[in-house]
């Protein structure tokens, strides 16, 4: 294990001897593992991100609306020694933050093809609507966007279930059979 400190940004490496970052971790196989042993079965291993408005360490400070909490980075190496963006999830409050009270959002990223830009596909708002093609899903699943030359959404059963069923309070309304019967029932 290599663990210099440096002391001019007080950075420290495991594998690397010039850490860019407070831990910087590098190695040729997996770099990390985190193991727990509990026979409880609510006490799995995690990692905590987690952020304050304080100015020092220690220091609170209530989050605000639109914050930046954290998130996880996946970069490749290009061929020419820089490592470039491929995807990223990150998460930000999402409405007033209070004692009690800490609305967040998710949000997943990837870069498309001919391209070194992320851009946001999905979200998950704080009341738990999921956007695809939307920063602001008005329903549990809300898709946006054009597919030229395919659907927006694609259904494909491969058994001899019902492709797509739509219902209002446990009442099948509406009705897709796997040969391609449309069924519809009238609202009342």
């Amino acid at each position: 294990i290599v663990m210099p400190h440096n002391g001019a940004n007080g950075n420290i490496g495991i594998g690397t001897t010039s850490p860019a970052r407070p831990l910087d971790i590098a190695a040729s196989d997996l770099p990390a593992r985190f193991t727990r042993f509990n026979t409880s079965p609510n006490l799995g291993t995690r990692i905590e991100i987690r952020r304050s408005r304080g100015a020092i360490v220690g220091e609170s400070g209530v989050v605000q609306s639109g914050d930046h909490i954290g998130g996880m980075v996946f970069q490749g190496d290009d061929g020419a020694g820089t490592f470039s963006n491929a995807a990223r999830f990150q998460a930000y409050i999402d409405g007033a933050a209070g004692v009690g009270d800490m609305p967040g959002r998710l949000t997943f990223e990837t870069t498309p093809d001919g391209s070194d830009t992320l851009v946001e596909r999905m979200r998950i708002n704080n009341q738990g609507n999921i956007g695809i093609g939307t920063t602001t899903p008005l329903g549990l699943l809300n898709l946006n966007g054009g597919a030229t030359g395919k659907a927006l959404a694609i259904f494909n059963e491969t058994g001899n279930q019902d492709i797509f069923t739509a219902s209002a309070s446990g009442t099948t309304r509406f009705t897709i059979a796997n040969n391609g019967t449309v069924t519809a029932s009238a609202y009342g």
